[in-house]
């Protein structure tokens, strides 16, 4: 209002109301864009802080999971080597199961001469 010592920012008088608007002045605007832009500022700084120092962590954890994953893959290539061993093992086993059954299954006179055969 006209007259009370605050100076409003802005003044509007309408007819049989005078209306004031209240604002900051330019030095209280000021203080408080600073101090805005200072908490800003801190918080990206602990952010930048949490982003480089908190993901040490993940990294060495990943690091593990890499070792890890390496020495799986080395038993998985072990096995197939394994595998492939035990493979080539029951092919000649099934092979000396074939001739054993055709010596059994022969007739007497065969099997008589098949043992002749093993003995020379």
């Amino acid at each position: 209002m006209p007259g009370d010592g605050i100076e409003p920012a802005l003044f509007i008088e309408v007819p049989g109301n005078d209306i004031h608007v209240q604002t900051r002045g330019w030095r209280e605007m000021f203080n408080t864009l600073w101090g805005f832009l200072s908490i800003a500022v801190v918080c990206g700084v602990i952010t930048s802080w949490i982003n480089v120092n908190g993901s040490k962590p993940a990294k060495e954890k990943l690091a593990r999971l890499q070792v890890a994953l390496d020495d799986v893959e080395d038993l998985q290539v072990e096995m197939e080597k394994k595998i492939s061993d035990r493979d080539s093992i029951i092919q000649k086993l099934e092979e000396r199961v074939r001739i054993l059954e055709r010596i059994v299954t022969d007739p007497r006179h065969r099997l008589d001469e098949e043992f002749r055969n093993l003995k020379s």
